[in-house]
C-alpha cells in the first residue's frame, strides 16, 4: 500500500471536541473496518460532553499538551481521572463513561486508535444514523442518556 495518509479536516463532533479522520472506512485505505484512526484537538479550556461508545475500544494518545480524562467504568459508581503528559495514552472499553478535559492555557493534541473501526452513517438528508459516540449529558452532574450494556 504505497498511500501516505493525511488526516481529513478537524469537525467538530458532537462531544464538543474536533476530530480529524485519518484512517477509517470512509477515509484513507481500506483495513476491513477492524480499526479507525483520527487525530483531535482540544482548545484550551475545553471540557468535552461526558459520553460513551457502546461499541468500540478507544485509546487516546496525546501527542501535544495535557488532558485530564475523566472515566466511569459501568460497575462504578464514581469518575476516576487520569491526568496524560504527551506520550501517554489511555485505554476506554466499550461502555465507560469519559470526558476528556484541556484544563490548560494551550491547545491539546492527541491521536486516537479505534477498534473496531468507528462507524459514522449519515442519511442521504445529512442526518445522522448511528455514531458510536453517544453522549450522556453535558457533565457528570448532570447526565441525561441511559447507559447501554455493550454485552447485552
Amino acid at each position: 500500500m504505497r498511500q501516505i495518509l493525511r488526516a481529513a479536516a478537524n469537525a467538530t463532533v458532537a462531544d464538543g471536541t474536533e476530530v480529524g479522520a485519518l484512517l477509517n472506512a470512509t477515509h484513507g485505505p481500506a483495513i476491513d473496518g477492524d480499526l479507525s484512526i483520527a487525530t483531535g484537538r482540544l482548545a484550551p479550556g475545553l471540557r468535552s460532553a461526558v459520553h460513551y461508545h457502546p461499541v468500540v475500544t478507544q485509546v487516546t494518545y496525546v501527542l501535544t499538551g495535557e488532558l485530564s480524562i475523566l472515566m466511569r467504568d459501568p460497575n462504578d459508581t464514581e469518575p476516576y481521572a487520569l491526568q496524560l503528559a504527551p506520550g501517554e495514552g489511555a485505554v476506554t472499553e466499550p461502555g465507560t463513561l469519559l470526558q476528556l478535559c484541556n484544563l490548560t492555557a494551550k491547545a491539546t493534541t492527541v491521536l486516537y486508535v479505534v477498534t473496531p473501526g468507528y462507524l459514522h452513517v449519515r442519511n442521504p438528508a445529512g442526518e445522522i444514523v448511528f455514531d458510536d459516540a453517544v453522549v450522556a449529558g453535558p457533565s457528570w452532574d448532570n447526565l441525561q442518556h441511559p447507559l447501554v450494556d455493550p454485552n447485552a
